[in-house]
């Protein structure tokens, strides 16, 4: 039994730590760029949904765990811009926009022979 238990008490300590340690720069960066409190609150709880979302299908899709982790640089990026003008939907709006756009170039294969060769 104790054998089986240190891989899950690994998962648990990594899933913490990651969380944690990103936590506050991610609140940090919400609150910098003109969210509310409750704006903050709100985006962060979307963020980890979003997250537990992810990993869900993909472990059931793989069959395997899957971790997902979000942008603290992003987030850092956001705490050194500060408030922007049009506060917290000026914020969001774009970045919102460039998720959407980015996510199904997720889903192509590589596009071309080449690519995959080394130069």
């Amino acid at each position: 039994m104790h054998e089986q238990g240190t891989p899950v008490s690994a998962g648990v300590v990594a899933a913490v730590v990651g969380f944690s340690s990103s936590f506050v720069v991610v609140l940090a960066g919400l609150t910098a760029v003109g969210a509310t409190p409750d704006q903050a609150a709100s985006g962060l709880l979307a963020l980890c949904v979003a997250q537990a979302l992810g990993m869900l299908w993909l472990a059931l899709r793989h069959r395997t765990p899957v971790s997902l982790a979000w942008s603290t640089p992003g987030a850092a990026l956001l705490v050194t811009t500060g408030a922007v003008q049009g506060g917290w939907p000026a914020a969001v709006g774009p970045a919102s926009c460039c998720r959407c756009a980015s996510s199904p170039s997720s889903r192509w294969p590589t596009p071309r022979p080449w690519s995959r060769r080394s130069c």
